[in-house]
């Protein structure tokens, strides 16, 4: 019975606020843990995912935002550094272009808007992408992407941010 009101309370928070706060609410009940995998070389990898996931500090977050979901990798050896975060705002493309680019340029990034990457705005506007920057900063070798979603939710419209950063030798190509 609970599990059918959560999941008509998820739907109808969806259609109305979009389903970034579906996801809100959702990884909040399911809270912040850490994984551990076993690779078939040994090795051992840990993952701490949730809303409360360790993120970097040069990372900066977008002002009256919503951490929804965030990911760290811990560092092990002979592997890359790597994370994610997704927030829930209200705020514009420009607002949130903006933003970053001037935030992580700051940090040390060379940032450049790819507007929508690879895609073209049909296929941009099918997943859902709006606008996408991409940095790279040299002397801690560190590529990172910002994809800005569109909006989503029929009365309250909302949107995804979502950060990813990894280690990289070289900067990406566009």
């Amino acid at each position: 019975m609970w599990g059918r009101i959560l999941l008509g309370l998820l739907v109808a928070i969806s259609l109305a606020a979009g389903y970034p706060y579906a996801n809100l609410v959702l990884t909040r009940l399911i809270g912040t843990n850490t994984i551990v995998f076993h690779e078939h070389d040994g090795n051992v990898r840990s993952l701490i995912s949730g809303p409360d996931a360790p993120r970097p500090e040069w990372l900066p977050m977008l002002p009256r935002s919503w951490v929804v979901e965030a990911g760290h990798w811990l560092p092990s050896p002979d592997r890359e550094v790597s994370g994610s975060v997704e927030l829930l705002t209200h705020a514009g493309v420009e607002d949130i272009k903006q933003f970053y680019l001037d935030r992580l340029g700051a940090a040390g990034f060379a940032m450049r808007d790819l507007g929508y990457g690879p895609l073209n705005p049909a296929t941009a506007a099918y997943f859902g992408i709006d606008n996408m920057l991409q940095g790279y900063w040299r002397d801690a070798k560190l590529a990172i992407t910002v994809t800005t979603r569109a909006p989503d939710g029929l009365i309250i419209r909302s949107r995804l941010v979502q950060i990813s950063w990894q280690s990289r030798a070289d900067p990406p190509t566009p």
